[in-house]
């Protein structure tokens, strides 16, 4: 018995409406009849002989079966689909659209969460014309100012055009008066941005702390930086590896 249908799925490639990739597949399912010396039989012997079965399938069944694409659960509702340890508690605190694909983030001495997002993510690295959002990714700081244990505020701290897809952050409070260093991993570089005044905007561009690292616009590159106990940067380096670091 052969099988043959036609199957849709969606590819998200960031346009409004896309359109159903249609593939064909077949299942063919395959009976033969065995006589006890192992020797395949015909169907007259069959009324006489062992009968066994052995059925194949080339692709799971599973592929034959309408394709259904499920939108994303409305904030308020996607906690309860998680399921939490005794003694631990989740709760919603920031959703879209105070801030849109994140990456990374890290939290300052005041409880505010700084996020990286990545919006143009691999759009530089596919050849794309056009950035998903040409004002470029952004770091936004997000905030409860009101104590009820929810943000309900967005800051941009920066956000230009050549900011593609950062993967790490590290916020530090300077010892001394308002101002802060906030560590960025953007492959090929570790970026140094200064808010000397603590107004929560990028003083301007950022400084290059250190640059050598591959994995430009995707998530191969350098990430994961913190600052440790010891008052040292961390940071993790992806299999694109380190090339005249400097």
């Amino acid at each position: 018995m052969d099988l043959d249908q036609d199957a849709s799925v969606y590819c998200d490639d960031n346009r409004a409406n896309p359109q159903p990739l249609v593939f064909r597949c077949q299942l063919a399912i395959v009976r033969v009849q065995y006589t006890d010396n192992g020797q395949p039989t015909t169907d007259e012997e069959s009324s006489f002989v062992m009968n066994r079965y052995v059925f194949s399938f080339f692709l799971l069944a599973g592929l034959l079966a309408p394709v259904v694409v499920q939108a994303q659960l409305p904030p308020e509702q996607a906690a309860s689909t998680f399921t939490v340890a005794d003694g631990l508690e989740m709760k919603l605190w920031a959703s879209e659209p105070l801030f849109v694909n994140p990456t990374c983030i890290d939290i300052d001495h005041k409880g505010r969460v700084w996020v990286c997002e990545s919006v143009n993510y691999r759009n530089k690295l596919h050849g794309k014309k056009t950035l998903n959002r040409p004002e470029g990714d952004r770091i936004v700081i997000l905030e409860d100012t009101k104590g009820t244990g929810k943000a309900d505020k967005a800051i941009t701290f920066y956000q230009a055009p050549d900011f593609i897809a950062p993967l790490g952050i590290a916020v530090a409070k300077e010892p001394i008066g308002p101002g802060y260093k906030v560590y960025v991993c953007h492959s090929p570089d570790i970026l140094l941005f200064e808010d000397k005044d603590g107004d929560g905007k990028a003083d301007g561009p950022p400084k290059k702390l250190l640059s050598g690292f591959g994995g430009y616009d995707h998530d191969h590159g350098v990430h994961g930086i913190l600052i440790g106990p010891d008052g040292k940067l961390y940071f993790s380096v992806g299999d694109q590896g380190v090339h005249g670091l400097q």
